[in-house]
């Protein structure tokens, strides 16, 4: 099932969202883009049955644990192609996350980030984590 964009941004989907920043004049931007979308393309891949909700923040992509902008919002990513950015414990009394996680690699992220996301609810009742 697709990675899908809270309730508040639906007016755009993700997919939308990062190609206009394919589409930006800067490299930088343009990497995000590309390196995100290849993200979101895995995830969707990953998950064939468990809805995910996100938020857009920046160009940051944060898992919600419901449809709502305002949820729970435990782990956070953002890459460039080249280096993988996982944080973890947000904290909504510091407006920030507490732990952030550096990877090489984007297979070395993603294991990492499935690992983590089965310390939360609702994903840590989510068969497809323990599947593979």
């Amino acid at each position: 099932m697709p990675i899908r964009r809270s309730v508040s941004q639906s007016h755009q989907s993700l997919q939308e969202f990062y190609r206009e920043t394919v589409g930006a004049d800067d490299q930088i931007s343009r990497e995000m883009g590309i390196g995100m979308l290849n993200l979101i393309r895995k995830l969707d891949n990953y998950f064939k049955s468990t809805e995910i909700w996100s938020k857009t923040s920046h160009y940051h992509l944060w898992l919600l644990t419901g449809p709502e902008s305002e949820s729970d919002s435990p782990l956070g990513f953002i890459t460039d192609g080249k280096r993988f950015i996982l944080e973890t414990d947000y904290n909504p009394q510091h407006y920030g996350f507490e732990n952030t996680l550096q990877f090489d690699t984007e297979e070395m992220f993603f294991r990492a980030l499935l690992e983590e996301m089965k310390k939360y609810s609702p994903w840590r009742e989510c068969e497809e984590l323990y599947d593979r």
